[in-house]
């Protein structure tokens, strides 16, 4: 649209058209070009995620695989200026497939609910803290199936006075 609008404002179609009328024209579809350009960046990217993603900080795992009952060891380095609090959790999600009933069709969805969330406050003074988390014996493994998966991850997340809490996550496997 922006490449379209300069062409037409410079005089791209020619003689036979209002000097004026295609200036303005093309100055406007141009500018337009360049609204469309930052939605399509910033507010789509934005939306994206589901929460903003959290900079400066690392996470260090022992392993990625880990197996039910066992301990996982994470090390989190780096702070924010602006955190008010920064917090280690294991989290643990359900995804199934659900049948939704329209009046024109049935359509199959995702649906995603928290199984397991456990959290932890990391020292605030702290620029390199270690956190140990157990992976409870009865909870379910790690599992991509077609209908019903579990996703395992270790996430950190920063509480920032008047803006959404921005994370950091790393998957893990857990075995059974």
């Amino acid at each position: 649209m922006f490449a379209a609008g300069v062409w037409v404002a410079a005089g791209g179609r020619g003689s036979r058209f209002d000097r004026q009328e295609e200036l303005w024209g093309g100055l406007l579809f141009a500018a337009f070009g360049l609204l469309a350009l930052y939605v399509v960046i910033v507010v789509w990217g934005q939306q994206s995620e589901r929460h903003p993603r959290l900079r400066g900080v690392t996470l260090s795992l022992t392993s990625d695989r880990v197996r039910r009952g066992d301990e996982l060891s994470v090390v989190v380095t780096g702070r924010m200026p602006d955190m008010e609090r920064l917090e280690l959790g294991l989290i643990c999600d359900e995804r199934s497939d659900t049948e939704v009933h329209t009046n024109v069709a049935i359509v199959h969805e995702t649906a995603e609910t928290t199984v397991l969330e456990e959290w932890q406050v990391v020292p605030t003074l702290a620029v390199e803290a270690t956190c140990t988390f157990r992976v409870p014996p009865a909870s379910p493994y790690s599992y991509e199936g077609d209908c019903v998966s579990f996703a395992w991850r270790i996430a950190a997340r920063a509480a920032r006075a008047g803006q959404p809490d921005a994370r950091l996550e790393e998957p893990i496997w857990v075995e059974p």
